[in-house]
């Protein structure tokens, strides 16, 4: 007995596919240990403290943020680095103390570039 007559068009079997990939990655994400969470919010942490440095830089040299201004977010960025080094570094003994302080930086990180981003906007 043939279950299928026809063959599926293309687009229901793009579909069926993309579908699949779907459920892939979301397994695959559910999967992820603590150590490798923690890993990827270093990574996320490292690359929006990055984007502040450069943002911060182009403002000034746009003339849109002051000299005082620019050194102000560049030196909270640096403590907010420091805390990530920190939180790395107990990673290897404290995971939750190490992610406790990863979210105290990114949070530190993320109000600095919210007041980067509206000042960009002006």
């Amino acid at each position: 007995m043939k279950l299928f007559r026809k063959s599926l068009p293309l687009p229901v079997i793009a579909w069926m596919f993309s579908l699949m990939l779907f459920f892939s990655a979301c397994q695959s994400v559910a999967t992820l240990t603590p150590a490798e969470t923690f890993n990827q919010g270093v990574a996320n942490a490292i690359a929006v403290e990055n984007a502040i440095i450069q943002t911060t830089t182009n403002l000034l040299n746009a003339q849109i943020i002051s000299k005082e201004m620019a050194q102000y977010v560049l030196t909270e960025a640096k403590k907010a680095d420091g805390m990530i080094a920190e939180a790395r570094s107990l990673s290897k003994t404290d995971l939750t103390t190490a992610q406790g302080r990863l979210n105290i930086a990114l949070n530190s990180l993320t109000d600095l570039r919210e007041y980067l981003d509206k000042k960009g906007a002006k």
